[in-house]
């Protein structure tokens, strides 16, 4: 009974020897950054300014204690459950710092905060593609695809209203006279905007200018006829929509052939048969003047 005795009296006096030494240590103050600890934030609201990530807190007390103050364990809470569209005024409290013993807050900066809240919109807009290149004279954009056509876009009320369409972010074609490009695209929005999808697919189709023309062409018989074959008529008119530069270089007629099919077994006499257009690239056919081909064995 007596030891235990004894060792409660030395505790009881190092208890008090370690108040005293602290109570009539040399006070100190120190700053340090405490972080923010956010809560409460309303649905449906968004944060525009005024919010910061840390405060800095000046400390006050015994040089011991703040020499061994963890500031990493540190945090201010603060609730934003009281959060109105518009201005709100939050000032902090030294009381709300989580300082041990002798400690004591003598000061906090910034004093308050001005947070700038605002209600929280979303609506649906078209995507537009924001493409450059410098085409040679005879290519042209014939086509262009964007999937999604549509995008989500949220964020604040007053940002939101102002959309009305969501742009590429520029896409940049190098070639003179490309034929395709297709590749993933991001979209250009504000800042402070969410858009969902964040990326489109974009498709871009390119071609030559196109006019259309009349041009006369030898008919062919196709390899296989039988002997004595021949067409009546020599040549056949095609209307086509054909490159510019094939019309203006007078080639066109060049590139485009006429064949007539004519079995082998096809008996002696005069037939119509119908007969094959071969065009070059980019060109379409309209129509033919004749149909058909008169072909007599």
């Amino acid at each position: 009974m007596k030891s235990k005795w004894q060792l409660a009296l030395l505790a009881l006096i190092m208890g008090f020897l370690s108040w005293y030494m602290v109570s009539f240590e040399e006070r100190v103050e120190s700053t340090a950054e405490v972080r923010l600890e956010l809560t409460g934030q309303p649905e449906g609201l968004i944060v525009r300014k005024g919010l910061i990530d840390k405060i800095n807190v000046r400390v006050r007390g015994p040089r011991s204690l703040v020499r061994a103050l963890d500031t990493r364990k540190l945090g201010y809470p603060m609730d934003l459950a009281t959060l109105k569209p518009g201005e709100n005024i939050i000032t902090f409290d030294p009381s709300e710092v989580p300082l041990k013993g002798a400690l004591e807050v003598v000061e906090i900066s910034p004093q308050r905060l001005v947070i700038l809240a605002e209600t929280q919109a979303e609506k649906a807009v078209p995507v537009k593609l924001n493409w450059a290149a410098e085409l040679d004279p005879d290519w042209l954009l014939k086509e262009s695809v964007v999937q999604p056509a549509e995008v989500l876009v949220r964020g604040p009320e007053s940002l939101v209203g102002k959309i009305d369409a969501v742009r590429t972010l520029e896409i940049k074609v190098e070639d003179g006279s490309p034929s395709l490009f297709e590749d993933s695209v991001s979209l250009n929005v504000p800042e402070e905007v969410e858009v969902l999808p964040a990326q489109i697919r974009a498709l871009l189709v390119f071609g030559p200018k196109t006019a259309e023309a009349w041009v006369s062409v030898p008919v062919v018989l196709a390899d296989g006829a039988p002997e004595g074959a021949q067409a009546v008529q020599q040549e056949v008119r095609v209307h086509v929509n054909a490159p510019v530069r094939l019309i203006g270089q007078d080639g066109l007629a060049r590139l485009v052939q006429v064949r007539v099919l004519v079995a082998a077994d096809t008996p002696p006499g005069s037939h119509e048969f119908p007969f094959q257009v071969e065009l070059p690239d980019f060109s379409t056919l309209l129509e033919t003047e004749p149909q058909t081909v008169t072909v007599t064995i």
